[in-house]
């Protein structure tokens, strides 16, 4: 049968003997060959059913006493058969029919597919299913995408667990079963109840007929569901414009300026963003402790997304005074009342930051970076010409950080980031033993042959060589100064006789793999140089594992909050080693946990901790990895002035940056604009 296309793409597989066969209680079902001969899979039954209800109590008490007491055997005809067998009916699952739908599930074309399955058969097409929804974004792991699942025949749900293993399924927490009679019900009500729930792209049936009721019931519902949501949003629009088009700019001033009654701020961001996430959440906290009202928008869950139908419920709803969004511009969100104070907070130069599609005239938008050098990057751009733009430094949350007593040191030096992974950078060019993943920047210029897969490795080599061959803070002129490294290149390019055409320069002067390199070599050199002196060390974050020198030392990546600040309490000495700028969240945060901090001297800082800090004499530096070990040792030898030193940091960093300063400014900027 050709699909039919709705508002989703919808998939129906029939044959022409099944309603025959449901009305005698026959089913043939699909199975998937890699896991129909799996070692004993009679034994995954009461694994799987312990696991789910554990993890689907509500799930679980769907299944009947009759269908928790069915035999189920194969076929002794065929192997890949099975027959079930209740007090109430009979059922033979063929592998002809099991083999003819899964051999019909085919990779979807889209990026993010969300599937509704309508029948689970005996589980075959749902892993696959599951395998094609893999999470997409490898930097983002908690980023899923949901698969609906709606069983009338709760036996069919049986089958399936005694047939799979389906803990990576149940532990995944973003497969929603629908199981029973009431299982559309069910599947509408959710949708119901669960504004950032994600509508299915695709409808999938291969159990029942295409007019078949329960197919028709789910997909009316679905389109319903989606209509409704559709205008209630339209009427959102609307109501929430006009409610703030009634507030004039004069009462906005008011408001702000004398703050009769505790302002309402909402504050928006994502669940798959840590870092936006946590500062955030910090930043309403210094609303909080002003005595305002606040709202933390955000994902609940990893399968939910932010859509305007919720935004815009929220905005009726909470009526926020003000709209904080990191690095994103309210134009980008056409839906929103354009009459509400609005932050847009950056903290990356994302594209839609540098090349923004419109030019900023809402005297009630208000941009800030949290590095002073961007402002000077912004000023040149047209579309912040008639626009102010302020630095609004990070902060501390004195409530998440904060000096543990009684004082417990444990070991010597903590380094706590992410690190790339080693494989993204120049150095499978040196260890031979690593892979070369080409990117997709490498695949088109290799393809359209503007130079020889030959000469790009020979040429990677070279730069890390070169790269291997300087001090850290000599290396990263090659960063900050692309005249560098743009000169570096050509001679490389000559001296390799490889044609220096435009295309091939800005290959190598923009290649994400070279920038990779100069963090990678950042972040790793100081450690090794520190481990080979004996230094005590551990690392928290990713991919430190798979850096042989540093593997030993690495423990994974740690959680924001209690656990990072009982780690900050524990050492002796902070390492603050961020490539390109030493005011950054993690210096703050360890500033906030008073501990000794000990800071790389970078040049050029695009947001330098020496503008509230005197080098050497409140915050202390290392230069590169031949320094730091000498450094780290005066430090680890002289305990009582460490400590006067950390306390005196943190003391003046809490009067610098506490989160409610970074509020407070915030409130009395909106007033001074009218």
């Amino acid at each position: 049968m050709t699909p039919s296309i709705m508002d989703e793409e919808v998939v129906l597989h029939t044959t022409t003997d099944l309603d025959s066969n449901l009305e005698k209680g026959i089913i043939s079902c699909s199975e998937s060959k890699s896991d129909s001969t799996a070692d004993s899979p009679e034994n995954f039954l009461q694994g799987n059913l312990s696991l789910l209800e554990k993890n689907y109590p509500k799930v679980y008490s769907c299944l009947t006493q009759d269908s928790l007491s069915c035999k189920i055997e194969r076929s002794t005809l065929d192997n890949n058969s099975l027959n079930i067998t209740t007090n109430q009916k009979s059922i033979n699952i063929s592998s002809q029919r099991r083999d003819e739908a899964l051999s019909s599930v085919s990779k979807p074309s889209i990026v993010q597919p969300t599937y509704l399955l309508i029948g689970l058969g005996v589980g075959d097409e749902l892993f696959k299913l599951f395998e094609f929804t893999t999470p997409p974004f490898s930097e983002l792991p908690n980023f899923k995408l949901p698969i609906y699942v709606v069983e009338p025949d709760p036996l069919m749900l049986i089958a399936a667990m005694w047939l799979h293993d389906f803990t990576e399924i149940i532990l995944s927490s973003r497969v929603l079963f629908f199981i029973g009679e009431k299982s559309s019900t069910e599947l509408l009500k959710f949708f119901k109840t669960h504004r950032t729930a994600i509508y299915p792209t695709h409808t999938i049936n291969y159990w029942y007929s295409t007019d078949d009721p329960i197919v028709q019931e789910n997909i009316k519902n679905i389109g319903e569901i989606r209509n409704t949501t559709s205008v209630v949003t339209y009427k959102l629009r609307i109501k929430t414009r006009k409610y703030y088009d009634n507030i004039s700019q004069k009462e906005w001033h008011e408001l702000f300026k004398n703050k009769n009654r505790p302002l309402r701020i909402m504050g928006w961001t994502s669940r798959f963003t840590t870092f936006l996430q946590y500062c955030t959440r910090d930043l309403l906290a210094g609303f909080t402790e002003l005595g305002h009202d606040v709202k933390f928008y955000c994902e609940d869950t990893d399968i939910s997304r932010i859509n305007q139908y919720d935004i815009l419920t929220t905005i009726d709803e909470f009526k926020p005074d003000l709209i904080i969004v990191i690095d994103h511009f309210r134009d980008e969100f056409p839906y929103l009342p354009i009459n509400i104070p609005y932050v847009n907070w950056i903290q990356d130069m994302l594209e839609n930051i540098t090349n923004p599609k419109f030019k900023i005239t809402n005297p009630l938008d208000f941009t800030y970076v949290f590095a002073s050098k961007w402002l000077e990057d912004l000023k040149i751009i047209p579309a912040y010409s008639e626009h102010i733009v302020d630095v609004l430094n990070l902060g501390i949350n004195k409530n998440t950080y904060y000096p543990i007593k009684p004082d417990k040191k444990t070991f010597d030096v903590l380094y706590v980031s992410h690190l790339l992974d080693i494989s993204l950078t120049l150095r499978p060019f040196i260890t031979r033993s690593l892979p070369f993943h080409k990117n997709l920047e490498e695949i088109n210029i290799l393809k359209n042959k503007f130079i020889s897969e030959d000469e790009l490795i020979l040429m990677y080599k070279n730069i890390a060589e070169e790269f291997d061959s300087l001090v850290i803070d000599d290396l990263w002129k090659y960063k900050s100064d692309p005249t560098t490294l743009e000169y570096f290149i050509v001679n490389t390019l000559k001296k390799n006789h490889i044609s220096d055409n435009e295309i091939v320069r800005q290959h190598f002067m923009q290649s994400p793999r070279v920038s990779y390199d100069i963090y990678f070599a950042i972040k790793t050199r100081p450690l090794i140089s520190m481990i080979k002196q004996g230094v005590d060390i551990r690392i928290y974050g990713k991919n430190w594992n798979k850096v042989q020198e540093l593997s030993p030392y690495s423990r994974g990546p740690i959680k924001n909050g209690k656990d990072l600040n009982s780690a900050m309490n524990q050492a002796k000495i902070c390492l603050n080693n961020s490539p390109g700028t030493s005011l950054h969240m993690r210096a703050l945060e360890i500033l906030g946990s008073g501990s000794f901090m000990l800071s790389r001297d970078i040049n050029p800082d695009d947001s330098d901790i020496k503008h509230f800090f005197k080098k050497n004499e409140e915050i202390y530096f290392f230069s590169n990895e031949d320094d730091i070990t000498s450094i780290v040792n005066y430090w680890l030898e002289n305990e009582t002035e460490r400590n006067i030193k950390s306390l005196s940091a943190h003391k003046k960093s809490l009067e610098i940056f506490e989160y409610k300063i970074i509020a407070e400014k915030i409130i009395n900027a909106i007033p001074e604009r009218f």
